[in-house]
């Protein structure tokens, strides 16, 4: 049997963010995996399945939900307890695939994945895609770009993606918090953010554009000085997340060197 995994980027939880390539995609699938969190409300998986499902006739596709396993925040290396969760992660797509293989006749089989935002930003799909097709022969992987969150966060803001001649760093919460400020960096954009690192920034002008959902009926959006609205951007998102179960969020950060 061939095997093809289809890493599926479909933007920040609204069908209108869906390619027509990925739309494509998705409806010449066979088998989409879509992952929960243990403990979560089922709304986000739910939302993947919905958007899914927005291309899909009905029961032409099989959606398979599974429990993402937790990654084990021990005193172990970082990166050694992501290498261990991706490990396992891909255990559980193989069970899945070869559970479903063995009930069927096809030759060839497409396997869709479908991811927030683009597949290539900030996200682990790939590396547990490469451990699967290790493991299971005859097995490829393709990537199909969908809208980012830095995209949309951009866009509904209104403003420019870099300023003129500058260039910009993208990073995540751990990362802003650990090390603070970025030498040289005068725009970031921090993404897995799970804290509001930007309270432990020090320092004046700094300046936030805060989404929440983007392009979901729920969107929402702040911008101010970091330290006059920061509070308000933490109780918000907090409020947000108890009403809903889950949260997606980005923000942007921008300073003058030297100030």
């Amino acid at each position: 049997m061939s095997i093809t995994l289809y890493l599926i980027g479909i933007g920040f939880g609204n069908e209108k963010h869906v390619t027509e390539e990925a739309a494509n995609t998705i409806k010449n699938c066979n088998l989409i995996l879509i992952g929960k969190k243990k403990e979560e409300k089922s709304d986000i998986a739910d939302l993947k399945r919905y958007i899914c499902n927005s291309f899909v006739k009905i029961n032409t596709v099989n959606f398979q939900e599974f429990i993402i396993p937790e990654r084990q925040s021990s005193s172990e290396k970082y990166i050694n307890s992501v290498l261990e969760w991706h490990d396992k992660i891909a255990k559980t797509w193989v069970e899945i695939i070869n559970e479903y293989t063995s009930k069927t006749e096809k030759m060839t089989l497409n396997v869709g994945i479908p991811i927030w935002g683009d597949p290539s930003l900030y996200d682990s799909s790939q590396r547990i895609a490469l451990r699967v097709r290790n493991t299971l022969h005859n097995t490829s992987i393709k990537l199909i770009p969908g809208l980012s969150s830095i995209q949309l966060l951009v866009s509904a803001f209104g403003m420019p993606f870099n300023e003129i001649g500058k260039s910009v760093l993208i990073t995540t919460g751990r990362l802003l918090k650990e090390k603070g400020w970025p030498d040289g960096a005068e725009t970031i954009y921090v993404v897995l953010d799970g804290e509001c690192s930007f309270k432990f920034l020090k320092g004046n002008n700094i300046q936030i554009w805060w989404a929440a959902y983007l392009g979901m009926k729920e969107q929402t959006l702040i911008q101010g000085d970091v330290q006059k609205i920061g509070k308000d951007i933490i109780d918000t998102r907090n409020t947000l997340r108890s009403a809903k179960g889950w949260i997606l969020d980005i923000y942007k950060l921008q300073r003058v060197i030297g100030n």
